[in-house]
């Protein structure tokens, strides 16, 4: 029989320290990770954040790029993961120097900034240097701002449309303070014009290179379309936004053998316009092909934003394909499943799609490995004793009301030396029930593999 400081353990207790045991080494690991010191690999942390997006690039030489701010309570975030993560850098390693490369806003929709307000004053009281601040508007962000207030005043009538309005007034507001503050030293570039490299050496090898939107999507600085716009972001249901995506932003981000799409929510109209420049005015002889090995799907997967014939352009030959996606519109859209799939299918080409609204049974059966991720997890507040005593006795319960494993992120890894993408999924423990399968386990969908 197994002994522990001299004290008789069962099977099962022996069991529970070996677990605990591979646990505590992989937290561990996962701790000396943060350093950035990781060898040479690009990765990409696609964050569960619900209907929103939220990425985090990790560069070989330790630095870091952010696209996007988003986070919803309900799945147990208190704010957006990406800063969490590097709070626990900053403590873990309070040697380490935290050097974010660029923060991207691909547009000023609320399910991409919401957190931008947390963050921006968290990056100001730690003194953490940012680099490159790219916005819709480069330079021009504060009269955004400012028409805004004018288009909240004018166009919000009902109360809902105002709490909104004034929700999302407080983010674009924290992006004007932060770029008027003292302390802003980033570089601002203009997300528009035409299809050019915003910078030759991020992360100490990669270039990034804006796609879209072109300046014919916002023709000039106006206010008259800055009011229409905003107008329509008041008088119209989120669910038809298509419109709006016209100023959304699309990155390539190249490093060695791999080269990676992030769409924001650009349209098929966008899409396509920006390909057919980019063959135009041949930037292939300056970038390469626009495909990609790794695609953030535009729109959270939305069927505005795909069709056969554009997936057959930007996919390479092996490819995974990431969507960040909630619970309340069915995304991602089974004909966006089927246009990839397809496409595929005609090309030759081979392809993994992840979605980080994926049920709790898809999550268990997907044949990928599996990593914690204390790394993104806060530190839990201090509970009085008797809701202590209540909270454990729930996590030791069977069933729904059991401690479950949750989809954290699904993290990719791009190696220099190899053009094979590796990708695992993040998981966080928490006290949840089953996530049910969006398409509600019809066999009608190409997605998940429950609805196959």
């Amino acid at each position: 029989m197994p002994q522990l400081n001299g004290t008789l353990l069962t099977n099962p207790q022996m069991a529970g320290v070996l677990r605990r045991l591979k646990e505590f080494v992989g937290l561990a690991h996962k701790r000396s990770d943060l350093t950035g010191a990781s060898g040479e690999r690009l990765k990409v942390y696609l964050f569960n954040v619900g209907q929103g997006d939220h990425v985090l690039l990790e560069f070989p030489n330790g630095h870091y790029g952010i696209i996007d701010f988003y986070f919803e309570g309900t799945l147990g975030l208190k704010e957006p993961p990406a800063l969490t993560y590097l709070e626990n850098v900053k403590r873990f390693h309070p040697e380490k120097q935290i050097v974010i490369d660029f923060i991207c806003i691909s547009h000023t929709d609320f399910d991409h900034v919401k957190g931008i307000d947390t963050f921006l004053k968290w990056a100001e009281e730690n003194e953490i240097q940012i680099d490159n601040f790219w916005l819709p508007s480069g330079d021009e962000f504060w009269r955004v701002y400012e028409i805004y207030e004018k288009a909240l005043t004018k166009y919000a009538k009902g109360s809902a449309a105002r709490d909104h309005g004034l929700d999302l007034k407080d983010r674009l507001r924290a992006i004007r303070d932060f770029q008027k503050s003292n302390n802003y030293t980033s570089h601002t570039d203009a997300m528009q014009g035409a299809i050019r490299s915003l910078h030759s050496n991020i992360g100490g090898g990669a270039e990034v290179v804006l796609i879209a939107p072109l300046a014919k999507h916002l023709k000039k600085f106006d206010e008259q379309v800055w009011m229409d716009f905003f107008r329509w972001m008041f008088e119209k249901t989120v669910g038809d936004s298509a419109q709006a995506n016209l100023t959304s932003s699309i990155l390539l981000v190249i490093l060695r053998k791999h080269k990676l799409l992030f769409g924001g929510d650009a349209d098929l109209d966008v899409w396509t316009e920006c390909l057919d420049d980019y063959e135009r005015t041949n930037q292939k002889k300056h970038f390469g092909p626009c495909v990609a090995d790794f695609i953030k799907v535009s729109h959270h997967g939305s069927n505005n934003s795909s069709s056969l014939d554009l997936w057959k352009r930007i996919l390479d030959k092996d490819v995974k394909v990431g969507i960040s996606a909630g619970r309340r519109y069915g995304h991602p859209h089974s004909g966006t499943l089927r246009d990839i799939a397809g496409a595929a299918r005609e090309i030759g080409s081979t392809v993994q799609i992840l979605s980080t609204n994926t049920c709790t049974h898809c999550l268990h059966n997907q044949n990928i490995p599996e990593e914690p991720l204390e790394e993104s997890v806060y530190d839990p507040p201090e509970y009085p004793a008797e809701v202590k005593q209540t909270l454990n006795r729930l996590r030791a319960l069977p069933g729904p009301s059991g401690l479950r494993p949750a989809l954290g992120a699904y993290i990719f890894r791009f190696p220099f030396d190899s053009d094979r993408v590796a990708v695992a999924k993040g998981l966080r423990n928490e006290v949840k029930r089953n996530v049910n399968c969006i398409y509600n386990n019809s066999h009608q969908h190409p997605f998940p593999d429950c609805a196959q």
